[in-house]
Formats: C-alpha cells, sequence, structure tokens
C-alpha cells in the first residue's frame, strides 16, 4: 500500500510539472498550432496519470514517475487492544489441581497505519469524485428521458444525414428532439445520441449546431472528457489535475470549431462565430446539473 501511495504521488507531482509546461506552450502558441494538437498532448498525458504505475502488472514494464518521492517508513498510529481468548468449559477444561497447563494465546487487535489512514482518504475523495459525477449525469440522462422526441422532421432529417456523409461518419448518433433545450447536445459514451432543440433555429444555426456536435462525435472528445473526469478521481487533491480537466473542455471546443471551419466556406464564418458565441451564452439557462 506504501509503495502505491508513493507511485501514486509522485506520478501526480510529475503530471503537475507538465501540466503547467503544457499550459504555458498552449497559451504562447494558440495561434500557431490548432486545438487538435493540444488535445493530442492533453490525451497522452491524460493516459499517463490515468493508471498508476503500482496497478499494472510486475510483467509490464512502466516507465518510472519523472518525480520520485521518498516518505518516512510507515507508523502504526493505532492499536486496538488485544482480544482475551474465550475461557474454556466442559471435558476439555483443566481441573484446578491440574499443572502444567499452557494459557491459549491471545487474538491481537487491529492495527492502523498511516498509509493505511491515508489510503483510506484518498480513496474516500476518489468515490466522491466519481459519484457526484455519476449522480449529475443521471440526472441529465433523466432530465432529457422526460422531454426527448424523436426526429419526425424529413427535411431536419436529410440535413443530419448530409451532413454526417460528407465527414464519411459510418457510425453516426441517433437523432432526437428535445424542446427545452436551446442548442443542439450530444450525449452518450457508448450509444451517443444528438438532441436538436424544439424552438425554431434558422436554416443555417442548426446546421452549424449539428455540424459542430458531430466533429465531437466523429473525434470521439466525450470520451477525451471522461479520461480527464478519471483522472480527476484519482488525482483529486492536486489543483494541476482539475485545470488539465477544464483545458480539455476548453481545447475540445476550440478544436471542434476550428475543423467545422474548415468545412465552411469563409463567407460563412462570421455568421458561425456569431451562432457559437449565442449557443454559448444561452448553455446552461435551460437546465443546469
Amino acid at each position: 500500500m506504501t509503495d502505491f501511495l508513493l507511485d501514486l504521488l509522485s506520478l501526480s507531482l510529475g503530471g503537475s510539472l507538465a501540466a503547467l509546461v503544457l499550459l504555458v506552450l498552449s497559451r504562447c502558441s494558440r495561434l500557431r498550432y490548432g486545438g487538435r494538437w493540444r488535445c493530442l498532448a492533453w490525451l497522452l498525458l491524460c493516459l499517463r496519470l490515468a493508471v498508476p504505475g503500482a496497478v499494472i502488472p510486475v510483467e509490464i514494464e512502466v516507465l518510472p514517475a519523472p518525480i520520485q518521492v521518498e516518505l518516512p517508513a510507515d507508523r502504526v498510529i493505532y492499536e486496538a487492544p488485544a482480544r482475551q481468548p474465550a475461557p474454556v468449559t466442559g471435558e476439555m477444561a483443566p481441573t484446578a489441581g491440574e499443572s502444567g497447563a499452557v494459557p491459549a494465546p491471545q487474538e491481537p487487535g487491529w492495527t492502523l497505519s498511516a498509509s493505511q489512514m491515508i489510503f483510506a482518504i484518498w480513496l474516500a475523495g476518489g468515490v466522491s469524485v466519481l459519484a457526484l459525477s455519476l449522480v449529475r449525469h443521471r440526472r441529465c440522462l433523466a432530465w432529457l428521458d422526460q422531454r426527448k422526441l424523436p426526429a419526425e422532421d424529413p427535411a431536419v432529417i436529410r440535413r443530419f444525414n448530409r451532413l454526417a456523409d460528407g465527414m464519411k461518419m459510418e457510425k453516426r448518433p441517433d437523432l432526437g428532439v428535445c424542446p427545452a433545450l436551446s442548442s443542439p447536445m450530444l450525449v452518450g459514451l457508448f450509444h451517443p445520441a444528438l438532441f436538436l432543440p424544439g424552438e425554431d433555429l434558422g436554416e443555417k444555426e442548426l446546421e452549424y449546431g449539428m455540424l459542430h456536435e458531430l466533429v465531437h462525435c466523429r473525434r470521439r472528445h466525450i470520451w477525451l472528457k471522461a479520461l480527464a473526469l478519471w483522472v480527476c478521481a484519482l488525482h483529486w487533491f492536486n489543483p494541476c489535475a482539475w485545470l488539465v480537466a477544464r483545458a480539455v473542455e476548453r481545447d475540445t471546443e476550440l478544436a471542434c470549431d476550428e475543423e467545422v471551419l474548415t468545412c465552411l466556406p469563409r463567407d460563412q464564418h462570421a455568421a458561425y462565430g456569431r451562432a457559437i458565441l449565442a449557443a454559448a451564452q444561452q448553455k446552461g439557462a435551460t437546465y443546469e446539473t
């Protein structure tokens, strides 16, 4: 257990250094390198942080953490008193005149070491992060289930298929409608679904929204965000892990916008920018997780 904690702490400190370097580089080179490459850098970092070396089988060679930490020797911080053995009764009980009777050994009490307490605190924090995220996700799905409708407009379905065909997407998300939404929303890891707003959006605004979410789906940005969440659960004590999650959220959106702009004529770039800004302002107004 001590080895696991040491490896986790070393990995977290090394990941913090790498994350800070990436954050500085991404800010300095935002105009030269696109969000797609920054997302790739975050993916590689998250993959390394997602699996501490101590939980990998010994047969697999794992690169050592860039920062090694040495902790003082583990010590016992609490020791329960030993339990007295139950008295022996019946035929097996020694008589008063017997001599040389060997007393039954005492049952040792349980102990709590510093490493066990730290591990329990770390585990409780990680479980809390995952449980809270799962509850919020379930609430979102329940909210959508109560309001979703099947997509029945032939024009919208044709436009959706045309965009997916243009992106050469063989596996495309299910299409639905949620009247309470103000902008398209993509949900689901294994079975993604794209929900369109029920309000009457302009033809171009609706097309921009669908194209934006289809890029998210094709690039599997939801999986990258889920991986960043897992990293936050493992390294919840490290503020840099949460900075990485925020950077992943930001750069996936930027990478998506960059790819959409390459698919649109130049004269539509300004209109797409206005549509994205309007959707960002309305995000969270209809549903708060």
